[in-house]
């Protein structure tokens, strides 16, 4: 179960439509977080 700081990490994504991940790899935990971005015209 992740901490509270990781909690909140993938609340926060998920508000911006993305998506956060934390899992154990090989090395480590990894991490991944995907927030969508706009570019403005």
């Amino acid at each position: 179960m992740p901490g509270f700081g990781l909690r909140s990490l993938a609340e926060r994504a998920r508000e911006l439509g993305g998506s956060f991940e934390a899992r154990n790899g090989e090395r480590g935990v990894e991490i991944t977080g995907i927030i969508p971005t706009q570019e403005e015209k």
